[in-house]
């Protein structure tokens, strides 16, 4: 069974970051860390996010509402990063 991965919040904090692609939470209910290297990013703030073979699609905050305050814009096309949520949301699928 394939399942997609939805973050259903926008993200106003991500870092750029060096490691190995993940998808973890420490237990259940905890936030969940997504590190991936991004893929392509949309004019309308989504931004796709490889994970090994597989996308994640994020939405982040205009830039001038970030709790980053020294980042002026959103992640670049390569550029690898992490971000946390406090939740996703699974949904199965069959191809």
């Amino acid at each position: 069974m394939d399942v997609e991965i939805e973050i259903p919040d926008e993200i106003a904090q991500w870092a750029i970051v060096d490691g190995p692609a993940v998808v973890a939470s420490d237990t259940p209910g905890s936030p969940v860390r997504i590190r991936g290297a991004v893929a392509a990013v949309g004019e309308d703030a989504v931004t796709a996010v490889r994970i090994g073979a597989d996308i994640v699609l994020v939405e982040f905050t205009d830039p001038l509402n970030s709790m980053q305050p020294d980042q002026a814009h959103r992640p670049g096309v390569g550029d690898f990063i992490e971000i946390t949520t406090p939740r996703i949301e699974i949904y199965p699928y069959s191809v």
